[in-house]
């Protein structure tokens, strides 16, 4: 074995001594590559608390036997027949009907009597009467645990295991992750500071800081903000604006159907053309019917196309002396056309 081996040899037993005395846990550094570990940081120093959670109530065992829904004994299956298990029956007690007393029930009640023609004078008393208390006895005591005894709640507990709980908070690790994490010099004044001094004896204050404002400094003026319509009346505004086109859109609308339209050259001669068409059509029924028309069928229908030929024809004599015409405007103006259609039709 040379020389270059030996100290070789020597290098690697040194390197795992080393090794064999670092701590378990520690971060291995290295300068080309990233820390290993968890980050720094001071939340990282407080041990975790587990609560462990046993029982509810401290002085109850965890495991309780099942408590029976009934108190007296169980009966066997389908003994029901035989004489009884006590020889003598409990006599029923009533609750009572009145259990608590009622106020001034002891005071005796007496009728007052008026004395006719009596002088009332009035005695000014001796000496100033006292206010009586609301209370004929002192407070009762507060209760302890002692003075409860063996008393249960509604779930069947002892009111003397029911503990208050209460919130468990570590004050001293909060403040010091408080000052630890604060930032430095942030209890003590800015420097160069503009202060104001107002009186004689040197009592001076900050003309701005974070709890008061003097006034003296143009601190609102540098806002964001300053200047500017705040964005509530803007979306305010905006709601006016729109509810006043919908007014105006609907009083238009409600003008556009009371005014009259009045009909064209040729609306009109399409008019005059449909009303003698249909006059043509009810004549050429009424010249098909029979010369004698007995039944009520014919005599009705008869009319029908009387009545029809009349008001055709007055119609057309309307038409014919009047060059122009002036109907009612329909809701939508888009359908003016259809009005004609369905008129001549």
């Amino acid at each position: 074995m040379d020389e270059k081996e030996v100290v070789q040899e020597n290098k690697d037993k040194e390197v795992e001594k080393e090794d064999r005395f670092k701590a378990p846990c520690a971060v291995q550094v290295k300068l080309t590559e990233p820390p290993v570990g968890p980050r720094e940081y001071i939340y990282n120093l407080i041990p975790r608390y587990v609560p462990q959670v046993i029982s509810k109530y401290k002085c109850l065992p965890k495991i309780q036997p099942h408590k029976l829904s009934s108190e007296g004994p169980r009966k066997e299956s389908m003994k029901t027949m035989g004489p009884p298990s006590r020889d003598h029956l409990e006599p029923v007690v009533y609750p009572d009907k009145r259990p608590f007393m009622k106020k001034q029930s002891k005071r005796p009640m007496t009728k007052l009597r008026k004395v006719i023609g009596a002088p009332v004078t009035h005695v000014p008393p001796e000496k100033p009467a006292k206010r009586k208390g609301c209370l004929t006895g002192p407070k009762p005591g507060l209760p302890t645990i002692k003075g409860l005894g063996n008393a249960l709640d509604t779930d069947g507990i002892p009111l003397k295991c029911k503990v208050r709980e209460r919130h468990k908070i570590n004050w001293i690790t909060r403040n010091a992750i408080a000052a630890i994490t604060a930032e430095p010099g942030f209890r003590f004044p800015q420097e160069r500071r503009r202060m104001h001094v107002d009186t004689r004896h040197g009592d001076k204050f900050a003309l701005k800081s974070n709890r008061t404002m003097s006034g003296l400094e143009p601190v609102y003026v540098y806002r964001s903000g300053a200047g500017k319509v705040p964005t509530y009346l803007k979306r305010r505004s905006k709601l006016y604006a729109k509810t006043q086109d919908l007014l105006t859109h609907y009083i238009n609308e409600k003008e556009l159907q009371t005014t009259d339209y009045l009909l064209t050259e040729k609306q009109r001669e399409d008019l005059l053309n449909g009303l003698k068409a249909a006059w043509d059509r009810y004549n050429r029924k009424y010249l098909g019917l029979a010369s004698i028309n007995d039944t009520l069928k014919g005599k009705a229908y008869k009319e029908f196309l009387e009545k029809q030929l009349d008001a055709l024809k007055d119609d057309i004599e309307l038409v014919e002396s009047h060059q122009f015409l002036f109907i009612e405007a329909p809701k939508n103006e888009d359908i003016k056309t259809d009005i004609i259609k369905t008129v001549c039709a």
